[in-house]
């Protein structure tokens, strides 16, 4: 099946999968653009921004604010 086949390959559920995309596409945004947390939030295809924060901060530890001014290639 489909989702067996997936996790062989990528290691990741789809679903895993799909969210660590949107997170790091969000992240992206934010480092590299003007939008809004909520315009963000939206592109990537949460329903709210608070669900986007959210998400956003159990996965990376850091709230949007606080991504947004750090530099991609900070630690």
């Amino acid at each position: 099946c489909f989702h067996h086949h997936f996790v062989e390959e990528t290691g990741l559920t789809p679903m895993v999968y799909v969210r660590d995309k949107r997170l790091r596409l969000g992240r992206q945004l934010l480092h590299n653009s003007r939008l809004s947390v909520g315009e963000i939030a939206a592109r990537v295809g949460y329903s709210s921004q608070s669900a986007f924060t959210a998400a956003l901060s159990r996965h990376f530890g850091e709230t949007p604010t606080a991504l947004r001014k750090r530099q991609p290639g900070d630690k």
